[in-house]
């Protein structure tokens, strides 16, 4: 599969919108383009990731994206479970 750096700076914009919950109709609104052309470049993305849909490009991105300086450390037990 193919790292997310393989996709233009465009395509990485509309990734983090569809991770963000965005519907097509939205994302188009806010990066002012028509929602055929975002369904052009989610084709595109799927193309280049070998994704199928939206949740397999959210699993995959997700799967890929650096950690944040807050998820150190939480791999292990809470305190509201038993064990």
């Amino acid at each position: 599969m193919a790292d997310l750096s393989a996709l233009t700076p465009r395509e990485r914009e509309i990734v983090r919108a569809v991770l963000d919950g965005s519907t097509n109709q939205a994302i188009a609104r806010t990066l002012g383009l028509r929602e055929q052309t975002v369904k052009n470049y989610l084709s595109s993305i799927f193309d280049k990731l070998r994704v199928a849909n939206r949740l397999e490009l959210a699993l995959y991105a997700l799967d890929r994206r650096p950690a944040a300086a807050g998820d150190a450390g939480r791999g292990g037990a809470t305190g509201g479970e038993k064990g």
